[in-house]
């Protein structure tokens, strides 16, 4: 059986709160109407596909209307106000993920710390990603004002604007950064640890990039 889609208007979030943060705002009738609660991932459709976290719409907006923050928006390949096809998403915990980045943010972020903007988020390879946490319904244990202090004191001012790109997930496909995921750099012969494990492993191949991986720099 085919999992339900509704194609809906797409327009970019006026709220501070929900900026950067992969999540997609829905009125309650589409998640009555898709099977989903509050929180779980829904693949956006457009030029390409990317994931999100859904969440009920504010009272006061239009049932055929998909908010998004910006990154959500070019990560699915759409201008404001375009068509995008919102459906369930399938999504496994991540036991890795795969990062490319500008040169500062590869310099200031161990595998560690870039996993604190991550954790909490569902992605896709390809997906660009910001350092901002996941703190609109942050994951369990997760210190939003301790993660949000380390990237801040890592990256400097331009913490909040930084943007980091996905180029390969394990498994393949949707996944949910976990605090036992792995994180490392493209092109790094080590990962990161994960939460409460030792030391860094030697990186082997991940899932295939979905979407064009755009290069650090």
């Amino acid at each position: 059986m085919l999992d339900p889609s509704v194609p809906l208007v797409v327009r970019v979030t006026p709220s501070a709160a929900d900026a950067r943060r992969g999540v997609v705002r829905l009125h309650p009738e589409v998640l009555d109407a898709l099977g989903l609660q509050s929180w779980h991932a829904v693949t956006l459709t457009g030029v390409r596909v990317t994931t999100a976290l859904a969440a009920p719409a504010a009272p006061g907006v239009a049932p055929g209307q998909a908010t998004v923050d910006d990154v959500l928006l070019s990560n699915a390949g759409l201008t404001d106000g375009a068509t995008v096809v919102v459906a369930p998403a399938h999504v496994a915990a991540a036991r890795r993920v795969l990062l490319t980045g500008s040169r500062l943010a590869r310099a200031a972020l161990t595998p560690e710390t870039a996993r604190l903007a991550l954790l909490g988020k569902v992605v896709t390879g390809g997906d660009a990603v910001s350092l901002l946490p996941q703190d609109v319904e942050p994951v369990a244990g997760l210190d939003v004002a301790a993660a949000r202090r380390r990237l801040a004191g890592a990256v400097g001012g331009a913490w909040t604007t930084e943007l980091l790109t996905v180029a390969g997930t394990d498994p393949g496909g949707a996944v949910a950064v976990v605090p036992s995921t792995v994180v490392g750099w493209q092109g790094d012969g080590a990962w990161g640890s994960a939460a409460g494990g030792s030391g860094a492993r030697e990186a082997s191949p991940v899932g295939a990039v979905t979407g064009p991986a755009a290069a650090g720099g």
